[in-house]
């Protein structure tokens, strides 16, 4: 059962463009956010990400989820790299190299991925996906670093 709900947030990666309030924060409390997508496996397509600023939705998305901001980059000699500018906080990544462009993950006929995603602090999936919990990182400072590493099935 668990397998299905993985599935189910890795099927559904509908990704839409959020846009900062800056007068929403505080001076000061913001930093940039740089995350680096390694371990793609070829340069087609692209990696599409949601960057959730809490545990609601994480990581299938969906109406009413934590999501502050999604978006998906292209990928340059197997890497891919995107900053952020966010309020002082805990996130967590969920991410799809999207070869096809559909921003969406395509399964074969037993459901198992045709395409590699990934999760901050780069936790091994195997029966379903990781929580907000254990992919959470915490940015505090001017600038914070992220590396995922991503995965294939």
């Amino acid at each position: 059962m668990r397998t299905n709900h993985f599935l189910a947030f890795l099927g559904i990666v509908i990704l839409a463009s959020v846009t900062f309030d800056s007068n929403s924060s505080v001076a000061g409390t913001n930093g940039s956010l740089e995350v680096n997508f390694v371990g793609i496996k070829n340069s087609k397509g692209q990696v599409c990400l949601h960057l959730y600023n809490g545990s609601t939705g994480f990581p299938k998305g969906g109406a009413g989820a934590s999501i502050l901001a999604g978006r998906c980059i292209p990928i340059t000699q197997g890497m891919a790299k995107t900053t952020f500018n966010v309020p002082y906080g805990n996130y967590a990544i969920a991410a799809v190299h999207d070869t096809n462009g559909d921003q969406k993950l395509n399964s074969n006929f037993l459901g198992i991925p045709k395409e590699g995603f990934g999760f901050s602090n780069n936790p091994r999936v195997r029966s379903g996906p990781p929580s907000f919990g254990k992919t959470q990182f915490l940015v505090t400072g001017a600038k914070t670093k992220v590396q995922i590493q991503m995965q294939y099935l």
